[in-house]
C-alpha cells in the first residue's frame, strides 16, 4: 500500500502550478498581518517551483533584507534597521519551515532568524524579550511582547502558533495590535514548533499542556502582568492546543482561537494534501506512519469544550478544508462557559481577506472578557458577508 508520505512528487508538481495558495488559498492576507511585504513574497514565490526550493529561495532575500539592515545600522539609521532585520528574522524563519527533517541547513536558517530577531529585541527599549522555559527538562522557547507604555501591571495572551507559523512572525512588530490595546502577548514556540524543535523538543499533547502550563506559572511571576487577566489564543493548529490548555489550567480567563478549529485530526491528516501531515511527523519526531496513525487517532477536541467555563472565541471561514465548520459547531455547542463564533463567508482556512480587521478584533474581544462583559449564558454566532 502506498502511503500519504510517500505522495511528495504529487505536491511539488502541484505546488509548481498553484504555488503556496495550493496548500493555503488567501495566505498572502495574513503574511501581510504578520510583517510581510507584499513585493518581497511575491517576488520570492516567483522563484519558488518546489519545496525543495523554498529554503534557498527565502533565504536568498533574507539574507539581502540583512545585508540592507546592516548598512543602515552602520549609517546610525536604526528604525530602518530594526525593520529590516525584523523582515530577515522572519523570512529566514519561513525558509526554515519546509525542511522537515534535522539537518545543519535547518539549524542553520534558523540561527540566522534568530540572530536578525535578537537585534529587533536590542532595540525595542525593554518591549519585547526572549524567553526560555524549562519543561521536564526540556526547553521551550518564546518571545514577550509588552504594550511599551504601561502605567501597572497589564493583561496577557498566551499565543500558540500554527504548525507551520514560528514565534518570531506573530505579533507583527511594526504594527503590534494588541499592544496597542494595552495587550502583553507571550508568542511561544511550543514543543515540536520553530526553535523548540529545531534543539530536539518534540511534540504530544501532553507535552504541549505542559508547555502552556508553565508559560502561565512564567507570566503570573512577572510585576509587568496580571496574573487575574490571562488569556490563550492561537493560529490554525494552535486552535487547538489553546482550548486544550484552557480546559486544563483554570487561570485562564479567555481563550480565542484564529482560523477555526481543529476539532478532528482526519481533514488535515487524511484529506490535505500530504505536506501536512509529514510535517506534523516531524514535530512529533515520529517516522513511521503507522505509529504516527495511532498517535493522531487519540488526539481532537471530542470532551474538551465541557471543561471550558471561560469566555471562548472561534473565527472561522466557511471554506475552510483544513478545520471545516462542522467540527467548529459542534464544539461551539459543547463550550460549557460564554462563547462567540464568528464565521466568515467565502474564506479558507487563513481568513486572509479578514484578517487585517480580524485580529484587531479578537484583541478587542479579549478586553472584553477580561472585563466581564459576557454573562455565563452568553452563546452568539454571527455570520460575517464579505466585504
Amino acid at each position: 500500500m502506498i502511503r500519504r508520505s510517500g505522495q511528495q512528487w504529487v505536491m511539488d508538481q502541484l505546488f509548481r502550478i498553484a504555488g503556496h495558495d495550493l496548500l493555503f488559498p488567501g495566505a498572502l492576507g495574513f503574511r501581510l498581518e504578520r510583517g510581510y511585504r507584499y513585493a518581497e513574497v511575491e517576488r520570492t514565490m516567483e522563484r519558488v517551483q518546489t519545496f525543495r526550493q523554498n529554503a534557498r529561495e527565502w533565504a536568498k532575500t533574507a539574507a539581502q533584507l540583512e545585508a540592507m539592515a546592516q548598512t543602515a545600522e552602520a549609517r546610525g539609521h536604526t528604525v530602518t534597521a530594526r525593520e529590516f532585520y525584523y523582515r530577515a528574522s522572519i523570512y529566514y524563519g519561513r525558509g526554515q519551515w519546509s525542511i522537515l527533517r534535522d539537518t545543519d541547513e535547518k539549524r542553520a536558517l534558523y540561527d540566522k532568524c534568530v540572530a536578525a530577531f535578537e537585534k529587533v529585541v536590542a532595540s525595542s527599549d525593554g518591549a519585547i524579550e526572549r524567553v526560555a522555559l524549562d519543561v521536564e527538562g526540556e526547553t521551550v522557547y518564546g518571545v514577550l511582547h509588552l504594550p511599551p507604555e504601561r502605567t501597572g501591571p497589564v493583561p496577557a495572551v498566551v499565543f500558540f502558533p500554527g504548525m507551520d507559523m514560528f514565534k518570531e512572525e506573530f505579533p507583527d512588530v511594526q504594527n503590534n495590535a494588541f499592544a496597542k490595546r494595552g495587550l502583553a502577548v507571550l508568542s511561544l514556540d511550543g514543543p515540536g514548533q520553530g526553535e523548540t524543535r529545531v534543539k530536539g523538543c518534540t511534540v504530544t499533547d501532553e507535552k504541549y499542556v505542559k508547555a502552556g502550563k508553565a508559560a502561565i506559572d512564567w507570566l503570573v511571576a512577572r510585576e509587568e502582568i496580571d496574573a487575574g487577566r490571562i488569556a490563550v489564543s492561537g493560529a490554525s493548529f494552535g486552535s487547538y492546543w489553546a482550548p486544550m490548555v484552557a480546559a486544563h489550567d483554570d487561570r485562564v480567563k479567555a481563550c480565542a482561537g484564529i482560523m477555526g478549529v481543529l476539532y478532528s485530526m482526519t481533514p488535515i491528516f487524511e484529506l490535505a494534501p500530504p505536506s501536512f501531515k509529514a510535517n506534523f511527523m516531524y514535530m512529533a519526531g515520529i517516522e513511521d506512519e503507522d505509529d504516527f496513525d495511532r498517535m493522531a487517532a487519540r488526539m481532537g477536541l471530542s470532551c474538551v469544550g465541557a471543561k471550558i467555563t471561560c469566555p471562548t472565541l472561534i473565527t472561522q471561514g466557511d471554506c475552510d478544508f483544513l478545520c471545516p465548520v462542522e467540527g467548529a459547531d459542534r464544539f461551539f455547542c459543547e463550550l460549557a462557559g460564554p462563547k462567540e463564533m464568528w464565521l466568515f463567508e467565502n474564506e479558507y482556512h487563513p481568513l486572509g481577506g479578514v484578517m487585517a480587521h480580524l485580529i484587531p478584533w479578537l484583541a478587542d474581544w479579549l478586553n472584553d472578557a477580561f472585563a466581564g462583559k459576557f454573562a455565563a449564558d452568553h452563546a452568539v454566532r454571527t455570520v460575517h458577508e464579505p466585504l
